[in-house]
């Protein structure tokens, strides 16, 4: 289950990204964050105070709470939302192939929490291209009981945007376990790449507005068509 205090956070950050809040504009005070998220101050101090600590906000006294200077990588989301994200890089974003099949999850190769072995899933295969250049392999899962039957037409846009537009399913944030590994011969002919790349292995789990995970995974990208930059702030 979810911290309240992990979950202000997270909400917080998320409207950060969606632009909802601008750098030096004044975030709500502690008493109206408590109101809207029927928790305690406490609560709300302990979520602000961590994002103080990552210097996203700061705090002026008798002024309040404001978003600081945007680091300049600040918005990018590896992993998470790729059609948004090479759009944001100002390129097209489209899927090459796709597969997709519905299984229980005593039939999934990997599993990151406890689930029945008689849960239905679905099963997704994605070579995800940005300007026609492949760039990544996904495969994941989502929970089929949590959102109308998907058909393979659907894996050729964003699911992210279906969901949310069809069952009402918003992104919140992922745990996001990076690794770099060599092309195993199944992925490396889905990438087109020789057995033994170099590649960045990224596993996923998604969860969504209530804190319930919807969407797990791994996704394989190319290294000569992918790159990865972060600022990072002394602390």
């Amino acid at each position: 289950m979810l911290k309240k205090k992990d979950f202000v956070k997270n909400t917080i950050l998320s409207e950060i990204q969606q632009g909802m809040v601008q750098v030096g504009e004044k975030i709500e005070s502690e008493n109206q964050l408590a109101q809207r998220f029927k928790t305690s101050r406490m609560t709300i101090r302990k979520a602000l105070d961590e994002l103080e600590a990552e210097k996203i906000l700061t705090r002026i006294q008798g002024k309040g709470t404001f978003l600081r200077v945007k680091p300049k990588y600040m918005e990018f989301q590896c992993g998470v939302g790729f059609s948004e994200e090479v759009r944001k890089r100002g390129m097209t974003p489209s899927t090459c192939q796709a597969a997709l099949h519905k299984i229980l999850a005593k039939e999934a190769e990997e599993v990151e929490f406890q689930l029945s072995a008689d849960t239905p899933l679905w099963q997704l295969q994605r070579v995800r291209c940005a300007d026609g250049l492949i760039v990544a392999l996904e495969e994941e899962y989502l929970l089929a009981d949590m959102i109308s039957p998907l058909e393979e037409k659907d894996l050729y846009g964003s699911i992210y945007e279906l969901l949310e537009k069809r069952d009402q399913i918003f992104f919140q944030y992922a745990d996001q376990t990076l690794d770099a590994i060599a092309a195993e011969p199944r992925v490396a002919e889905l990438l087109r790449v020789p057995t033994g790349t170099p590649l960045l292995r990224m596993k996923i789990v998604a969860y969504e507005k209530k804190g319930s995970v919807f969407n797990w995974g791994t996704t394989y990208f190319r290294t000569d068509h992918f790159h990865l930059i972060q600022t990072v702030f002394k602390r």
